[in-house]
């Protein structure tokens, strides 16, 4: 019954229809997020089907020298360094820093390192991970994402050396440049 002075008593309000196979679409819903999830697991595992867990790592300069990785300069064994490669690695899309990275890691080697880049003692190599045909670089240097690293050649073996400090000061480039180059000068000096 409708009191028209208060309007329409809860009795009177119709309900609205509940929508069919609500329950259905949820279900259909969590069916097809799992379908996806494990789809993309299958071709993953497909793709890395038959290669070894570490694929062995060798140099691009020459593909029968040994490659050792290092964490800091000391781990370097004396002697004198026959060849340096600054290797900047990122992905796109690019990121300010990134682009940032690359273009202070040139102006530091271009302003303090031209003599022995114009020598071919020092190779400034620069990567988008991403791209097939950098997949042997990244991989001899272990890089997936933005990086820096110095190849450091001492009898016949390249020290992978990452640069990760220059992360903090990317920001900064007096400090930028100062890092990258007394990184770059303590190996020269490490014999």
């Amino acid at each position: 019954m409708t009191n028209h002075e208060t309007g329409p008593q809860p009795c009177d309000v119709p309900t609205p229809p509940r929508p069919a196979g609500g329950g259905a679409r949820l279900i259909a819903a969590a069916i097809l997020g799992l379908t996806l999830v494990l789809g993309n697991g299958l071709w993953l595992a497909r793709q890395f089907r038959g290669q070894p867990a570490a694929a062995p790592i060798v140099s691009a300069s020459d593909p029968n020298s040994p490659v050792r990785r290092i964490n800091k300069v000391s781990d370097l064994p004396s002697g004198p360094v026959e060849r340096i490669e600054v290797a900047y690695f990122y992905r796109t899309p690019r990121c300010w820093g990134c682009t940032e990275a690359e273009r202070l890691t040139r102006k530091t080697i271009e302003t303090y390192f031209a003599d022995r880049l114009a020598s071919g003692e020092f190779h400034l190599v620069t990567a988008d991970v991403r791209k097939p045909q950098n997949a042997a670089l990244a991989r001899k240097y272990g890089a997936n994402g933005s990086a820096l690293y110095l190849g450091i050649v001492k009898s016949g073996v390249e020290y992978i050396l990452p640069i990760g400090e220059v992360w903090l000061v990317v920001d900064n480039e007096a400090r930028f440049m100062a890092t990258l180059r007394e990184k770059i000068d303590v190996v020269y000096t490490s014999d």
